[in-house]
C-alpha cells in the first residue's frame, strides 16, 4: 500500500509554531464549514504513522482519540508511549524492513501524519509515495519546518490542485 503524507503548512513552510503550537490552524475563517478534503482522504487510509511529538500533541487536545478503529504506529526512541490510546502501538525502529511490514498491514493506504523529523526519515528511505500538502494562507515567521534539512533530492509530479474560498490550497503530488 502507498504511504501518503497529508499535512498542512503555513505559506512560509512551517507545520507548527516554534513550541509545537497548532492553534493557528483553527484561526482561519471557514464560513462554509468545509473539511478541505479531509473526509475523503481519511476514508482512503486504514493505518496511521506518526512521531512521538505529534502523538503527544494530539493527546494534549483533551479529546477522545480521533483515529479510533484505525491502527496507529508511533515512532519514538522512548521505551513507551507518553499515554495509552486505543489502537496505538509503539515502534522504535524505522528502516526498510519495518516499512515493508507496515505496508503489508494496510489494505487501503497509510497516512504519514508527521512530524517533521519523521517525515525527513521517510524521505531518506524513499518511503513516501504521495503528498497532499494543504497550504494555509498565513506566515508564521518561525516554527517547525515541514521539510527539515538533510534529505535526498527527489522529483514529484503535481497531480491535482484544489483551491478553497478561504485561500487554502491543496497540492497533490506523486513520487516520480
Amino acid at each position: 500500500m502507498k504511504i501518503k503524507l497529508y499535512i498542512a503548512q503555513s505559506l512560509d513552510g512551517y507545520i507548527a509554531g516554534p513550541n509545537g503550537e497548532l492553534d493557528w490552524l483553527e484561526e482561519l475563517p471557514n464560513p462554509k464549514g468545509e473539511d478541505f478534503g479531509y473526509t475523503d482522504f481519511y476514508d482512503s487510509i486504514d493505518l496511521l504513522l506518526m512521531g512521538q511529538n505529534t502523538y503527544a500533541a494530539i493527546c494534549s487536545f483533551g479529546i477522545d482519540w480521533p483515529y479510533q478503529g484505525k491502527p496507529t504506529f508511533v515512532f519514538s526512541r522512548a521505551e513507551e508511549l507518553s499515554s495509552a490510546q486505543p489502537d496505538c502501538r509503539h515502534l522504535n525502529t524505522l528502516d526498510a524492513p519495518t516499512i515493508a511490514s507496515l505496508k503489508q498491514l494496510s489494505k487501503k493506504g497509510i497516512w504519514l501524519v508527521g512530524g517533521g523529523a519523521l517525515i525527513r526519515e521517510f524521505l531518506r528511505l524513499g518511503a513516501i509515495d504521495e503528498m497532499i500538502i494543504s497550504i494555509i494562507p498565513r506566515l508564521l515567521g518561525e516554527g517547525i519546518p515541514l521539510f527539515p534539512a538533510t534529505y535526498p533530492a527527489m522529483d514529484w509530479q503535481l497531480e491535482k490542485t484544489e483551491t478553497f474560498a478561504n485561500g487554502i490550497v491543496n497540492l497533490h503530488y506523486t513520487k516520480v
